[in-house]
């Protein structure tokens, strides 16, 4: 099965200049209040929004367009605050919870609690 190659194309078909896609991305960002970002921060965002939505690392490699799924999960992936979390409440009710009779998840061993945003 052969891998075909897309790319963004105006409406007739040519390619989108760089400098336009970019102009509008930090137009779209200034236009939404957020920080001002990189173009390229989409990729790890991507990246990292697949993974925490358990694609396979494999096939998330070759969305990228990585030869090896150890460079997409070192460089690319981060871990999202919800994922820590749900980690650190694993490991108390693995641990913690049932030695000391109390419920999991309301102290983490290996992990501050994170309290409300005002």
């Amino acid at each position: 099965m052969a891998l075909i190659e897309s790319r963004f194309t105006t409406t007739l078909g040519t390619p989108i200049d760089d400098r336009k896609i970019l102009k509008e991305f930090n137009a779209l960002v200034t236009a939404a209040k957020l920080p001002k970002q990189r173009f390229h921060d989409l990729r790890h965002a991507c990246i990292s929004l697949l993974a925490a939505q358990s694609v396979p690392l494999k096939a998330i490699a070759e969305i990228a367009g990585h030869s090896d799924a150890r460079l997409t999960q070192n460089v690319y992936q981060h871990v999202y605050r919800d994922a820590k979390r749900d980690a650190a409440d694993k490991i108390d009710a693995l641990t913690f919870a049932f030695r000391f009779g109390r419920k999991p998840g309301r102290y983490h061993a290996c992990y501050q609690p994170i309290r409300p945003s005002p």
